[in-house]
């Protein structure tokens, strides 16, 4: 019974299209736009991704830098306070 159905529905969209199989290429055009959305998404996605890593890694080696700086400021007082 499955199978009769499948066929009559086959038939009928054969006969609608005027014998022609556009359906399932209509189908596969969408199907290949959507994808390729979804790939672009994702590319941006990553490269904001890389850019928000790029900005955390500069403010953290800005930080590091300062705490480098004070480190060393404050080791001069001792040593100037030592004399």
């Amino acid at each position: 019974l499955q199978k009769s159905i499948s066929v009559i529905l086959y038939k009928f969209v054969y006969m609608r299209t005027g014998g022609k199989e556009d359906d399932d290429e209509e189908e596969t055009q969408e199907e290949k736009e959507e994808k390729e959305e979804k790939e672009i998404k994702k590319k941006k996605k990553k490269k904001k991704k890389k850019m928000m890593m790029m900005m955390m890694m500069k403010i953290k080696k800005k930080k590091e830098k300062r705490k480098k700086k004070k480190k060393k400021k404050k080791m001069m007082m001792m040593m100037m306070m030592m004399k």
